[in-house]
């Protein structure tokens, strides 16, 4: 899946799913981390798809939007 953020003030203030991926299952621990930030991922059992995402941690210091991308682990 691909995330992009949008910055304010350098920290992440929202999540847009670009791409939602395919493959993940409820229970895949699912890794996003960039700048200290952590969010929790919310994944559809019927499609395998990322369906929404929860900042946990927004993290700091960001200059631009980075791209995210999400790896099952």
């Amino acid at each position: 899946a691909i995330l992009t953020p949008t910055i304010v003030g350098g920290v992440i203030t929202s999540l847009v799913i670009t791409d939602a991926g395919i493959g993940y299952t409820v229970t895949d621990t699912i890794s996003v981390t960039v700048g200290g930030m952590e969010v929790l991922p919310i994944v559809s059992a019927a499609t395998g798809q990322l369906m929404d995402v929860k900042i946990i941690n927004p993290g700091t210091g960001y200059a631009v939007a980075p791209t995210l991308t999400v790896h099952a682990l």
